[in-house]
C-alpha cells in the first residue's frame, strides 16, 4: 500500500483502481457532484466507489445547507436524504447503486480516550435533546453506499 498526501482534485483521471473509499468526505467538498465524477474518474470500468457520508431523514428532494457550523465543523455544505445522494451517484453516471447501512454516530463511537482527549461528539449536541446538533440540527446520521462504474 502507498500513501498519496493529495487531494481528489489533484490527480489526474487515472482509470486505475477497482475500489475507490471515500469515507467522510463528501459533505465537506463545496461541490458534491464534481466529488464523485472525480472519484469515478479514478475507477476501472466494473470498479466500485464505497461511499461513507453524511445524511438526513428526507425524501427524494431534502438536502441540509446548514449555515456557518454543523456540530461545530465549519466546512460542512451539504447533507443529502440517502435518496438524494442515490440520485446524485445516478446522475454521475454510477449503476448498482446499493444503500449497505445507515447508522446514527453514537457517544460510545466519538468519545474522548486517552488518545484524543478533545471536545467530541457530546460536547456538539444539544444538551437537552441528543437528536439534535448544539446548532439546532439533526444529529449526525451516517450511511454507506456502494456502486459500481459502468
Amino acid at each position: 500500500a502507498h500513501f498519496l498526501p493529495l487531494v481528489t482534485e489533484q490527480l489526474p483521471a487515472l482509470k486505475a483502481f477497482d475500489t475507490v473509499f471515500s469515507m467522510g468526505v463528501l459533505y465537506h467538498r463545496r461541490s458534491p457532484l464534481e466529488h464523485l465524477y472525480q472519484l469515478k474518474d479514478q475507477l476501472v470500468s466494473g470498479g466500485e466507489l464505497v461511499l461513507e457520508t453524511l445524511v438526513v431523514t428526507g425524501d427524494k428532494h431534502h438536502v441540509l445547507v446548514p449555515g456557518d457550523r454543523y456540530a461545530q465543523m465549519r466546512n460542512v455544505y451539504f447533507i443529502p436524504s440517502p435518496q438524494v445522494l442515490q440520485s446524485w451517484l445516478a446522475k454521475c453516471g454510477f449503476i448498482d447503486i446499493n444503500i449497505v447501512n445507515i447508522a446514527s454516530t453514537t457517544l460510545d463511537e466519538q468519545r474522548r480516550t486517552d488518545w484524543i482527549n478533545s471536545a467530541s461528539l457530546a460536547d456538539f449536541l444539544d444538551p437537552h435533546d441528543h437528536s439534535k446538533t448544539i446548532e439546532g440540527y439533526p444529529a449526525p446520521l451516517r450511511a454507506t453506499l456502494i456502486a459500481r462504474k459502468p
